[in-house]
């Protein structure tokens, strides 16, 4: 199934600020993370698909997950959020306290290796189910934990009568012939299935949760194999459920 539909757009206004000087000086990044400056704060820029979007499709989708999430406040649905995510043995580097006229450096290790990936299913504030490969998911794998998950809403669907939604993008292998032959059954056990419109991430609040993983879990640390990364991604995992006070579960896919 997909959002579909029409609605009004609001539009809003980027506001950006330049950190540096008058004009022709070097702007310069701040020495500290934070910003002291009334209503603004050093943050992450990410970017932007807003011209490839249709406005129109994107406000119909975001309307209509207001609406789920509604549903899944009421206690009447279970909705969840899916998408995949990439981890380098090279992570990026931090801040950190090093003495004054030293600077800490972290080696790059003698070889890249391959990147490991991460599939998740999150259901904000109450489970993060997930599964992780070296490499890429294909839609092989991603067929595999889709079952996994009809069978969890179908358990669901019988301990409480709630039906399971999963909101996730238009990935390829979430719509092979493999997995449309697979709707039916899926269906059946009270897993629903829905695609957020083309360059619309940022519906899926499941990107926070990835940015949560890299940037206080993983970086900074460089990792001299997939499996020590893999370790470090679950350990993360771990931590972040921990502190968000919400279930985790794993699913262990073969994949040699």
């Amino acid at each position: 199934m997909s959002f579909r539909g029409r609605a009004n757009v609001q539009q809003h206004t980027a506001v950006c600020e330049t950190v540096g000087g008058a004009a022709g000086e070097t702007q310069r990044r701040p020495h500290s993370q934070t910003v002291k400056k009334k209503d603004y704060r050093w943050k992450r820029t990410r970017q932007s698909h807003r011209r490839q979007q249709d406005p129109l499709v994107k406000a119909a989708a975001a309307a209509q997950l207001v609406q789920l999430e509604a549903l899944a406040a009421a206690g009447q649905i279970a909705l969840k959020y899916l998408d995949e995510t990439g981890c380098s043995q090279w992570t990026p580097v931090s801040y950190s306290y090093s003495r004054v006229g030293k600077q800490k450096r972290f080696e790059q290790t003698a070889r890249r290796g391959q990147h490991v990936s991460i599939l998740g299913i999150w259901d904000p504030d109450e489970c993060f189910d997930y599964a992780l490969v070296i490499g890429g998911f294909n839609g092989e794998r991603y067929f595999e934990v889709m079952n996994w998950m009809a069978d969890k809403a179908a358990q669901t669907y019988a301990q409480s009568g709630k039906l399971t939604f999963v909101v996730q993008d238009n990935c390829a292998i979430h719509k092979s012939k493999l997995v449309q032959q697979q709707w039916p059954k899926w269906l059946a056990k009270g897993l629903f299935v829905l695609f957020l419109p083309p360059y619309c991430s940022e519906l899926n609040p499941i990107e926070g949760q990835w940015n949560q993983l890299k940037a206080h879990e993983l970086a900074g640390r460089m990792y001299e194999y997939e499996d020590e990364l893999a370790e470090a991604i679950v350990d993360g995992m771990i931590d972040l459920s921990q502190r968000g006070e919400y279930d985790l579960d794993r699913f262990i896919l073969n994949y040699a």
